[in-house]
């Protein structure tokens, strides 16, 4: 008998959004709103528990988001974390990282009932700077 396997991918673009805010009233936004927290809450933990001596990812290695990035923006960090570990991180090391907003994407794959991976990926974007007259 051939292994059942089930993998769910959600991508969520994020700008402007009060995330604190429950919505009881609107169950399709609270449903979302819950699965975004919860994806951000393990890109927190990830980042916080980041080895002193983790390597950061050159720049060209950086995947680029699977969505266009909003007008006058770049990227500016990315993370991924597999199973609730960091694995791979790139920031600009610039200030206003994240203020375009972000995009995160999360993957979870299933086989014979069990959870076999978790995989959180992160791109936040920043404004660029406009060049001076």
């Amino acid at each position: 008998m051939s292994a059942q396997t089930l993998t769910k991918k959600t991508g969520y673009f994020i700008r402007g959004v009060d995330l604190a805010r429950a919505a009881p009233d609107n169950p399709e936004f609270e449903a979302s709103r819950r699965e975004v927290s919860l994806l951000l809450e393990q890109v927190r933990m990830a980042l916080a528990n980041r080895s002193a001596s983790a390597p950061m990812l050159e720049e060209s290695r950086v995947p680029p988001p699977p969505i266009e990035m909003p007008r006058a923006c770049v990227n500016c960090s990315y993370t991924k974390i597999v199973n609730y570990q960091e694995v791979e991180h790139w920031d600009n090391g610039a200030r206003g990282c994240g203020d375009c907003g972000m995009y995160i994407e999360g993957t979870t794959r299933i086989v014979d009932y069990h959870t076999v991976e978790n995989i959180t990926e992160c791109w936040e974007f920043q404004v660029i700077s406009s060049p001076q007259p």
